[in-house]
């Protein structure tokens, strides 16, 4: 299976807090032993430590992609260098989201592992609810 093809996640979408971008599943496939699927969320944020994932997001035109940090160096999700001068890092990759019926459903990964609730954490936010 190819690598997830990753856009800038609209605006609507994006996160309410500093620091964090949100990426745009939009054609499914796997990275770092996961498997992204089409309409998911990507959540990126904070720094890139030696070995961390992140989504690389290109300086000029390009799309986002998904990459690592190995040593001085940007990997791209194929394992190929790439230059700091063409790409910038969007933090470490923290989680995904996915719509389901009923609400959000939200994993956050930790150290390269997916912290798992005992049930899936789902919200949602009643149409009538007090401003």
């Amino acid at each position: 299976m190819n690598a997830p093809l990753l856009q800038s996640a609209p605006r609507t979408t994006s996160a309410p807090v500093p620091g964090v971008e949100a990426f745009l599943v939009v054609r499914e496939g796997t990275f770092g032993g996961r498997t992204f699927a089409a309409g998911e969320l990507v959540w990126c944020r904070g720094e890139v430590r030696n070995g961390d994932e992140t989504v690389l997001v290109a300086l000029g035109h390009g799309r986002p992609r998904f990459g690592a940090r190995r040593n001085a160096r940007w990997l791209g999700d194929a394992g190929e260098p790439c230059a700091a001068e063409r790409w910038r890092s969007a933090g470490r990759l923290v989680g995904r989201s996915r719509y389901v019926a009923g609400g959000w459903v939200v994993e956050l990964f930790q150290d390269g592992a997916v912290a798992e609730p005992a049930a899936p954490v789902t919200h949602q936010l009643s149409l009538f609810a007090a401003a």
